[in-house]
């Protein structure tokens, strides 16, 4: 009877803002449908070797627990000091200043001249060196010419050459059998017949020519 009296009750009314809501509240019923029927399991997986490091886990946790219990700061550790947020702009503009200033002078002192004057050094002193070295320069491209110059240039004989040439060419056998050829050959004297009469008349007397014959 009394869940027959609720549940007129109920019909007989809405909650207030309910139709406001329901819209949202079906889109998100139906995003959540979605959702489980993507992921294959319940959505919520372990990490690698979860189970093996938390023991350890849960005493690093439990120790910083008990240390933040018995540390006397109030706070997390870190505190702002008084009046900080109320003159940082102030500070942060003043310091933008400084290194402006500072990056000025830094470029003032590159680009400003040096106070060191450069010291110039001539290579040539005076226009007596200048000469000296000008004839010394000439003197000495005169004394390579001349050297140059009577250095005797070695005389080509070209029919000294060409014999030579010819001889190279020739075989060596050739050239033996003439060397052999010329030395079998004896040179026959020759005498005149005056010279022999004159010989013949000095050396012998008039009897031994008439026993000769």
């Amino acid at each position: 009877m009394e869940n027959k009296l609720e549940n007129e009750e109920w019909m007989s009314g809405t909650p207030e803002g309910y139709f406001d809501s329901l819209s949202e509240r079906i889109r998100q019923s139906v995003f959540l449908d979605d959702l489980r029927a993507k992921v294959a399991d319940g959505g919520f997986i372990t990490p690698d070797n979860y189970f093996e490091a938390l023991p350890e886990v849960i005493h690093g946790n439990s120790f910083l627990e008990q240390l933040k219990g018995s540390s006397p700061v109030e706070t997390a550790g870190f505190i702002t000091p008084e009046g900080y947020f109320s003159g940082l702009s102030s500070r942060i503009v003043a310091q933008a200043h400084d290194d402006n200033d500072d990056l000025n002078e830094v470029t003032m002192a590159v680009q400003a001249p040096s106070k060191h004057a450069v010291k110039i050094v001539r290579l040539w002193h005076s226009s007596f060196l200048k000469y000296a070295s000008a004839a010394c320069f000439i003197l000495l491209s005169a004394a390579g010419l001349y050297f140059y110059q009577q250095k005797p240039e070695p005389v080509v004989n070209y029919a000294e050459l060409a014999n030579e040439q010819m001889l190279y060419d020739i075989d060596e056998h050739v050239i033996i059998e003439h060397i052999q050829a010329a030395s079998m050959e004896e040179e026959q004297p020759v005498v005149a017949t005056a010279d022999l009469e004159n010989y013949i008349l000095t050396n012998y007397s008039q009897n031994d020519i008439a026993s000769d014959l």
